[in-house]
């Protein structure tokens, strides 16, 4: 699967990054969630932060425990990083036409074939 059999995502473009996470919410939700998953998914360290795997402004859903992943400061600049040219995992729909992570039979994270990403855990829609 490549880039190119992505379908369009929800549009994302009018989302407010700072009062979104400012909110209470969000604070509430990732506090909770770094208490349940408090080593970094990526590197196995104590988390500092809450990440969502599919990029809320690539359609991710913003509070699905299942597009959430506890990181460190570090890995999730090398993350975001790698996103600012496009989605890296391939991803599904929740029942809100929201995007999550698809999952392999191991439950790892797939990622799109062709994107070059250093992150180990394995984000192309599938329906």
């Amino acid at each position: 699967m490549s880039i190119d059999d992505i379908p369009k995502r929800k549009n994302k473009s009018g989302f407010d990054k700072k009062k979104f996470y400012n909110g209470a919410l969000w604070r509430n939700l990732s506090k909770l969630y770094r208490e349940k998953n408090p080593l970094c998914a990526e590197s196995g360290d104590p988390a500092e932060c809450v990440d969502h795997i599919i990029a809320i402004n690539h359609g991710g859903a913003p509070y699905d425990y299942r597009n959430l992943m506890s990181m460190t400061r570090e890995t999730h600049i090398v993350k975001t990083i790698a996103e600012s040219s496009g989605p890296i995992y391939v991803a599904t729909t929740n029942a809100d036409g929201d995007l999550i992570p698809f999952r392999n039979r191991n439950g790892d994270l797939v990622r799109l074939e062709n994107h070059n990403t250093v992150h180990r855990t394995p984000y192309t829609v599938i329906p």
